[in-house]
């Protein structure tokens, strides 16, 4: 239901963005899904909806599946492994979407809202690429510690 979705957006992605952004010293606060914050281009306060569709829930959904794809074709099978680099593939997901959306309130507190849009439509892939690309390269470091420490001697 939305009224579920809309409570889960507000705690997990609007007040961790705005807490975020308050310990860095900008002024922002939310009454749910909105986002309130200076806009400098006319020195005014404005806002941003954050909605289910900014939540990231997408990337960590494309994320699991190419996760278990991984999995799956390896031979990477001690399941408390598996559980432990999906968790933490989920927790790098959750923060990156959430550098994403403060670089997004942050491109509108700076340059107003048609700035703040276009940050909002380019940026999610740049950040879901960067994440993934960290990722994978620590789990096959993990996974292949013995090839990397063979061609360190």
């Amino acid at each position: 239901p939305s009224i579920f979705q809309d409570f889960l957006v507000s705690v997990f992605l609007a007040k961790p963005v705005v807490l975020l952004l308050s310990n860095l010293g900008y002024v922002v606060w939310t009454d749910g899904l909105n986002v309130y914050y200076i806009d400098k281009t006319i020195n005014l306060s404005t806002h941003v909806v954050i909605t289910t569709g900014c939540s990231g829930l997408y990337s960590i959904l494309i994320f699991i599946c190419a996760f278990f794809s991984y999995v799956l074709m390896s031979d990477f099978y001690n399941k408390t492994e598996v559980l432990l680099f999906l968790c933490l593939g989920i927790l790098m997901a959750y923060v990156s979407n959430i550098l994403r959306m403060s670089m997004v309130i942050l491109a509108g507190h700076y340059r107003g809202p048609e700035f703040l849009l276009f940050v909002h439509a380019n940026l999610g892939w740049i950040f879901f690429t960067i994440w993934m690309f960290i990722f994978w390269r620590l789990l096959d470091k993990y996974l292949f510690l013995d090839r990397y420490a063979n061609t360190l001697k």
